[in-house]
Order: C-alpha cells, then sequence, then structure tokens
C-alpha cells in the first residue's frame, strides 16, 4: 500500500481539491479512498500546515491538500495517573500521543464536537470513542460545560 500511495503522490497530474482530508477523517486522492491505516498515518505525517494552506511534502514536492475539518484527528484518550494528578494522553491521527493541554480544549457547537490544538499547533478533532471517555467528567451549568480535573475546574469553551 504505502508504494501504492506514494506513487499516487509522485503523479504529475495531481491538482488542487485532487488530495482531501474528509470531515470524518478519511483520506481521499482523486477518487480512491486511503482505507488502510498504515496508509492514512504516512498521509498525516505527510501533513504541514503552511501560510495557513495545508499541504504533504513529499522529497522536494508540495502537494495542496484540501482539508474539510481539522487536519489531525485524536484516535485515543488514555489518563494516567492518580487521583490527585492525573494527565491525559491523546494519541493522534498521524501514530504519534502526546498530552492533552486542558487550555486548548473546546466544543465547537457546529459540529458538536471536541477538539484541541496539538503541540505543533495543529487543531485536531476527537473521535467518538475519546469523546465518550470524558463524559463521565463532563459537566454543564449555565456557564457552559467544565471538567473537574486534579481538583480544578476545568471550562470547556463553545466555539
Amino acid at each position: 500500500m504505502k508504494d501504492k500511495l506514494l506513487a499516487l503522490l509522485d503523479a504529475d497530474e495531481l491538482y488542487p481539491g485532487d488530495i482531501r482530508l474528509d470531515a470524518k477523517g478519511l483520506w481521499h486522492i482523486k477518487t480512491e479512498t486511503v482505507t488502510d491505516r498504515t496508509g492514512a498515518i504516512l498521509l498525516s505525517r505527510l501533513l504541514v500546515e503552511s501560510q495557513g494552506q495545508y499541504i504533504l511534502v513529499v522529497d522536494e514536492k508540495k502537494i495542496p491538500v484540501t482539508v474539510e475539518d481539522a487536519p489531525l484527528f485524536i484516535t485515543e484518550l488514555r489518563s494516567r495517573g492518580t487521583t490527585n494528578h492525573e494527565d491525559f494522553f491523546l494519541t493522534l491521527s498521524n501514530g504519534t500521543t502526546e498530552l492533552l493541554d486542558f487550555e486548548t480544549l473546546y466544543f465547537n457547537t457546529a459540529t458538536r464536537s471536541l477538539y484541541c490544538t496539538t503541540e505543533n499547533g495543529m487543531k485536531a478533532r476527537f473521535e467518538m470513542i475519546p469523546s465518550i471517555n470524558f463524559l463521565d467528567r463532563l459537566d454543564e451549568d449555565d456557564n457552559g460545560f467544565f471538567l473537574f480535573i486534579n481538583g480544578e475546574r476545568k471550562e470547556i469553551p463553545r466555539r
């Protein structure tokens, strides 16, 4: 799959809109949907943001990508620690793991989904299962959504 994927990306007939990351986190190259997990991780690792645009960088080649929602997706959420101090680790669609920064966590009212900003500054959308991991901790009052983590109330703003 990796060789076929790289051959598709090497094609000289790639035009803006030919490579797309849809709102569900599925990659599309022309008329093909990338269903192979390894291929999707590879594409996500090649994806960078440059001057407000998303591109795949393959060797010296820069290929424009249409991103319908978020450039990264959170595929897993794990907590580690004790009742007094708990950290949350995100597994991203590019295969990397990083610590959740609660200051970047927000709820998008249009998509009804949780998002955060990753360590490299890219927006990441929580897939359904990682979002469910927060449901037992999530509360709502007149001011909006919040979590109690490490004895502190963490507001989750709406956008």
